[in-house]
């Protein structure tokens, strides 16, 4: 099977950890986090880590198994490096389901983040669904309120257990 390698942030408590995770190719990110490819996986493997610990100290390593259990949060370092199936500009692949972008506030431990959730027509999200451990979102502009900074990033996979409230905007 061919892998494709996506660079993420890995966002838990107390640490940061920044590497690259294999996936199946044509995979997406979100896909593969919420199991999508049945391999049912309790952790993720990061390659080439650089561990960043709140006091501001780090560490690296060369191989980290996280417990998805434990992750608040996963972004993307470069743009569209989670497009797959359904993710193309023009025609869609099957199986497609049509989905409409909605302004979302989601409060996370430490985080607010403002981003785009994707609703299907008959206004169902993944954050309603119990199959769903991670929400996927896009266009999203992350505020950690420790630090007091802000950036902006194509995706992040939320762990819904960490989500405090989610409002949708107009």
């Amino acid at each position: 099977m061919s892998t494709q390698s996506v660079d993420i942030a890995v966002y838990t408590e107390g640490r940061t950890l920044i590497g690259t995770v294999s996936i199946p190719e044509g995979l997406r990110l979100s896909d593969f986090l919420n199991d999508r490819n049945k391999a049912k996986h309790d952790f993720i493997k990061l390659t080439n880590v650089t561990i960043n610990l709140v006091d501001g100290t780090k560490e690296t390593s060369k191989n980290v198994y996280v417990n998805k259990q434990s992750i608040t949060m996963i972004t993307t370092l470069e743009p569209d490096s989670t497009r797959g199936i359904g993710a193309e500009h023009g025609y869609k692949k099957y199986p497609f389901v049509k989905k409409l972008p909605v302004r979302a506030a989601i409060l996370l431990p430490g985080y607010e983040l403002s981003c785009y959730v994707h609703f299907t027509e008959a206004r169902e999200a993944a954050i309603f669904t119990k199959e769903q451990n991670f929400l996927p979102c896009t266009d999203t502009m992350v505020y950690d309120v420790d630090k007091d900074c802000r950036w902006k990033i194509d995706f992040a996979a939320i762990n819904k257990n960490y989500i405090s409230c989610f409002e949708e905007k107009n």
